[in-house]
């Protein structure tokens, strides 16, 4: 066994840790260079996960070893020492190392090499000594030279492959800090401007609001965030965050409505490359890029039950399985939900999930629609104005008196959402500045006045289950009582009860 040779081969190992790219290539030099230069006719590589070794590239039918039932294997492996491991019969190891070959080994031995990045056990390198064959004699002490240089390829690999592993997590933070930054680009308004528009309400209904949004906001306690389009879910998602000891870390949302069924779990929880066609490259997902951070899922009530079911999953156990990997990985993730889905009749139609349901109404807050909170409508106006004055870098602008009239007469079917839109049409006519006059009862495409303050389908349904409430005398269970009559369940006609504000009337 020359030693320049031994030499040469760990320089072949040490110069291809700069130049591979991945596990599999670094492990094939280690082995070429190992059995060109030392006294063995075979080497083979057993990967490690979840106490079993199995091969690197883990083919289906390909044997493994299960650690759990041979803890002497286990504990030599963890000692990190090159050790003997002696064949009288068949071997799940050699089974491992030779797949493909048909057969027992012949009885003898191998050479195991623990191969141990400071992760911990990542693998063993499996040697088959020359000469060993069927009736042949076994050397009951090997050559301690070829064992010393068998124990520093190990080393020398499992070295490589922490540098690799090191390289491969800078990668996922590198692709992580980029979808961070993306995610920061697209947003309108920041969480300095939310909370400012939360805390400048002067209506009673948002001050309680607020009240509560922050007694949550300091706790880790997921949130669902109720109310009609428009109405503001993600300012006051935004708020709770930065109101937050999470308000140093991100704040990503996603659209749970503007995904399909098959993309919105790779979105979710990222997907490693190859999982399905089009997967070039890894992807960390909204929760892997929120870690630390805030994660508000806005429409909720739309996501397909496939993922209900993978995100319930995230929500006990903290931990995501990006689509195509075999092993979880952690993250500390604050979720805030939104919808103007009526969830519990979700429920009743089987397109949500109850125990979901459970998990995310925590803390409910609802935020009550604009027509309901006139008093706020001029500090809104204002904050709006302003924000588009610091956007563009013109103005200031004001509304008009006659203007200011006619919004207050609206009832907003579109709450705030509909409000900033009036004001940035009304911009076009004055874009350096000065007076608005918003026209809000101009006619719709369809032809129906704009203006006309038409009753919401929430009004109707108020109505409605305040007329029933006063047939039946404010009864709700039983025989007679307005759930029977409505043909709900009592526990959901409660809940939207609740939801409406509608009042148990007296009999």
């Amino acid at each position: 066994m020359p030693v320049g040779a031994v030499a040469a081969g760990l320089q072949e190992v040490a110069e291809a840790v700069t130049e591979v790219e991945g596990e599999a290539e670094l492990i094939e030099t280690a082995l070429g260079a190992l059995t060109t230069t030392l006294p063995f006719r075979r080497a083979g590589y057993l990967s490690h996960t979840a106490d079993r070794l199995h091969t690197l590239e883990r083919r289906e039918g390909d044997p493994e070893v299960d650690l759990d039932e041979r803890p002497g294997l286990r504990e030599l492996l963890a000692a990190g020492d090159v050790f003997l491991w002696e064949l009288d019969g068949p071997s799940p190891l050699e089974d491992a190392l030779r797949p493909s070959r048909k057969g027992r080994a012949p009885p003898g031995r191998l050479v195991v090499v623990p191969v141990s990045p400071p992760e911990g056990l990542a693998g063993a390198v499996v040697l088959v000594e020359q000469g060993v064959e069927p009736g042949a004699e076994v050397d009951p002490d090997p050559d301690p030279r070829a064992l010393q240089s068998a124990s520093l390829y190990g080393a020398l690999l499992s070295l490589g492959l922490r540098a690799l592993s090191r390289a491969r997590r800078l990668e996922e933070l590198r692709a992580i800090l980029q979808e961070r930054n993306q995610l920061l680009s697209d947003e309108v308004s920041s969480e300095a401007d939310a909370c400012h528009a939360l805390e400048r309400s002067v209506s009673r209904s948002m001050r309680t609001l607020v009240e509560s949004a922050k007694q949550v906001a300091r706790t880790d306690a997921p949130v669902l965030v109720t109310g009609e389009t428009g109405s503001g879910k993600e300012v006051l998602s935004r708020a709770i965050h930065e109101w937050s000891d999470r308000a140093d870390g991100p704040f990503v949302q996603l659209n749970c409505a503007a995904l399909s069924d098959h993309l919105i779990e790779s979105e979710l929880f990222g997907h490693v490359r190859g999982a399905f066609s089009g997967a070039v490259s890894d992807r960390p997902g909204r929760f892997r890029v929120a870690d630390g951070g805030t994660l508000l899922l806005d429409e909720i009530g739309d996501m397909p039950m496939e993922a209900q079911t993978k995100l319930l999953r995230v929500l006990e156990t903290g931990s995501v399985l990006p689509v195509g990997a075999d092993r979880p990985i952690d993250v500390d993730v604050r979720v805030i939900a939104a919808t103007n889905v009526d969830l519990d009749l979700a429920i009743d139609q089987g397109r949500f999930r109850e125990d979901l349901y459970f998990r995310l109404h925590v803390f409910p807050l609802h935020i009550p629609p604009l027509r309901a909170r006139p008093e706020d409508l001029d500090g809104l106006t204002e904050q709006i104005l302003d924000r588009m004055r610091r956007r563009t870098g013109l103005g200031p602008w004001r509304v008009s008196a006659s203007g200011m009239e006619r919004m207050r007469r609206y009832a907003w079917p579109g709450n705030v959402r509909e409000l900033v839109n009036a004001l940035e049409r009304a911009r076009v006519f004055a874009p350096l500045g000065g007076t608005l006059d918003p026209r809000i009862e101009d006619r719709g495409p369809r032809g129906r006045r704009r203006g006309r303050a038409w009753p919401t389908m929430d009004e109707h349904q108020r109505a409605y289950l305040e007329e029933v409430l006063e047939h039946t005398g404010g009864k709700i269970y039983g025989e007679g009582g307005a759930a029977e009559l409505l043909d709900l369940p009592p526990s959901t006609l409660q809940s939207r009860m609740r939801k409406l504000g509608v009042e148990r009337a007296s009999s």
